[in-house]
């Protein structure tokens, strides 16, 4: 087994695409990651792009597991056929130590085989790791818009900024506390003014005059794109705002 890092993204991107499209819901994150550096719409300092792999050509074949990491995240392990091996794992998490010593951040991977990469880390390094978070992944092909919810849809402009900023706040605050520190959400705020629409954005759900929830959009892969950050402040709340955002967005995208 050997683990081969790529610093070319688009040569990387050619290698590991129909490999992580055969589970391109499962890999959403990567595929995003991935799409991202590729386009140069995230700048990341030495990010890691790696596969572990048999024989010695990298190619899809011969494919394993694929490694993503842009540091101080934590590491991301693709879902594959065989990346819950035990062969796969060792390889990874040796390559990965020899790399960062024992500052990995943390692994995110599927729940069927994430447990397994913990525990090889723990054998090889003795450093324990507790479960952050547990998150979901819903693949909607046929959006369907709620009737009568009052209002619509349109992309943010610069002069929603402080509405923008308000809503990615109380979201933070409310769905990961642990997260919220206010330069993360200027930053995200500015990005989001300036970002490239085919590639990210948010969308603002206003009605009678105000805007009421809001939906985001990130980390294109080859068939879809990931719609995340949903919010509607409390106030507001129970009308079907959020759900006819999330729906005409969808379809949009």
């Amino acid at each position: 087994m050997t683990f081969t890092r790529f610093t070319d993204p688009h040569v990387f991107e050619a290698i590991v695409r129909d490999v992580l499209v055969e589970y391109e819901a499962e890999n959403n994150l990567p595929l995003g990651i991935i799409s991202g550096i590729s386009t140069g719409g995230r700048s990341h300092d030495d990010p890691l792009l790696a596969i572990a792999h048999t024989g010695s050509v990298p190619d899809a074949a011969s494919i394993c597991a694929v490694v993503v990491r842009t540091p101080p995240f934590p590491v991301v392990i693709a879902y594959t056929d065989h990346a819950g091996d035990r062969a796969t794992i060792g390889c990874v998490n040796d390559s990965l130590r020899s790399i960062y010593n024992d500052e990995i951040g943390g692994f995110n991977a599927d729940g069927t085989f994430v447990d397994d990469y913990v525990s090889s880390w723990f054998r090889l390094t003795g450093s324990r790791m507790d479960v952050y978070m547990e998150t979901l992944i819903y693949k909607c092909v046929a959006p369907v818009i709620p009737e009568s919810v009052v209002g619509g849809a349109r992309p943010m402009s610069a002069k929603d900024a402080d509405v923008v900023r308000a809503f990615v706040a109380g979201f933070y605050q409310e769905a990961v506390p642990d997260e919220f520190d206010e330069e993360r959400v200027d930053s995200y705020v500015r990005r989001m003014v300036i970002a490239d629409a085919s590639q990210e954005g948010v969308f603002l759900w206003e009605a009678e005059g105000s805007v009421v929830s809001m939906a985001a959009f990130t980390g294109s892969t080859p068939h879809g794109i990931r719609i995340n950050a949903v919010y509607t402040p409390p106030e507001h709340r129970r009308h079907g705002y959020a759900s006819a955002c999330v729906a005409e967005l969808t379809q949009r995208l």
